[in-house]
């Protein structure tokens, strides 16, 4: 099934409810709102999240690029997910999440980002994508798993959302790069000069 998140109480197809979603970093709430395209749940409350992808933006992401910090939607939706089971006092247990890039109506081709290889050892996992937990990943004795990557992507929103009211635009991938790409089309608004970068360090 699918469900929404983040707006106000109300009933859904689905027979959940959609719920207020934010994240309170001690200084403010950020309100995260979304829509889970599909949810599979067995009958021990393993659960598996995707997002339907109709263009080509699916494609190129990996689970690097999840754990590093560039693409935050599938572990926000496991969060928001779980939150919204909670209405019907079931104890969701996020086990992994992807997507489904759907090329057209007859080719339809189902991405895993990553898994609890653990508790789904049979999952096949894409190309790129990463099997959790995962020791090497997790600074002493604990392994990183699941629920460790939830709460690293609230760390990176709510670094980013500090950043932002800073008036911090870096960006995320190549912070000391002194130019944007000439293909970018966001070259006009990023703060890519490396002297105010240099100023707003020293401001903060």
């Amino acid at each position: 099934f699918e469900t929404e998140f983040g707006k106000s109480f109300r009933k859904q197809k689905s027979g959940f409810e959609t719920i207020p979603f934010a994240i309170d970093n001690g200084k403010r709430q950020i309100k995260l709102n979304g829509k889970i395209d599909r949810i599979d749940v067995d009958k021990d409350g393993n659960t598996i999240i995707y997002d339907y992808k109709t263009g080509r933006s699916g494609f190129g992401i990996n689970f690097n690029d999840v754990f590093m910090g560039m693409s935050l939607q599938l572990p926000v939706y496991l969060a928001a997910a779980k939150e919204v089971f909670k209405t019907k006092n079931f104890n969701m247990d996020g086990i992994a999440a992807g997507y489904y890039l759907v090329k057209d109506a007859d080719n339809c081709e189902r991405k895993t980002i990553f898994a609890d290889v653990r508790k789904k050892p049979d999952i096949k996992i894409s190309r790129g994508g990463g099997k959790l937990p995962n020791p090497s990943l997790k600074s002493g004795d604990g392994e990183f798993g699941i629920d460790d990557l939830i709460n690293q992507t609230i760390d990176y929103i709510t670094e980013y959302t500090d950043n932002l009211f800073k008036g911090n635009f870096r960006h995320t991938k190549y912070p000391n790069n002194l130019q944007c790409s000439n293909y970018c089309s966001f070259k006009m608004l990023c703060r890519k000069d490396i002297g105010k970068i240099g100023a707003l360090d020293e401001e903060s």
